[in-house]
C-alpha cells in the first residue's frame, strides 16, 4: 500500500565521462530534488516524503511513511491514539497536523 515517492531511475547522461558540470563548475552527481510540499499534498519524513493521509514511522532506526486503517485520511495522535497505547515503546507527537511516532527497542 506504500507508494515509493521520490525514486527514481538511473540517471544517463551522454556529456563527458566525468559527469555533469553543475552550475558552480564542480562535476559530479546532483543530489535528487524533493517536491517542495508547500502545496499541503506531502511533508518532510526522514530522508524522504510521504503523502498527505500518511504518518511518518521512525522504528529501530528505520524513518518512512505508514499508514493507520482507522485513520486512513488524518493520522493524528488523537486518532491513533487506542493503537498506540497498546505499544509503550511508541511515543507520537502531532507536528503541523501530521503523527510522527517514534518506536524503540
Amino acid at each position: 500500500m506504500l507508494a515509493c515517492l521520490g525514486c527514481g531511475g538511473q540517471q544517463t547522461t551522454t556529456s563527458k565521462a566525468n559527469g555533469p558540470k553543475s552550475q558552480n563548475g564542480s562535476s559530479g552527481p546532483s543530489e535528487p530534488q524533493l517536491p517542495s510540499c508547500d502545496d499541503g499534498t506531502c511533508f518532510a519524513c526522514g530522508d524522504g516524503i510521504c503523502p498527505t493521509g500518511f504518518y511518518c514511522e521512525s522504528n529501530k532506526g528505520v524513518t518512512g511513511c505508514a499508514s493507520h486503517p482507522s485513520c486512513p485520511k488524518n493520522p493524528t495522535c488523537d486518532c491513533m491514539r487506542t493503537t498506540l497505547q497498546r505499544d509503550p515503546r511508541c511515543k507520537c507527537e502531532d507536528r503541523k497536523g501530521v503523527a510522527f511516532v517514534t518506536c524503540s527497542g
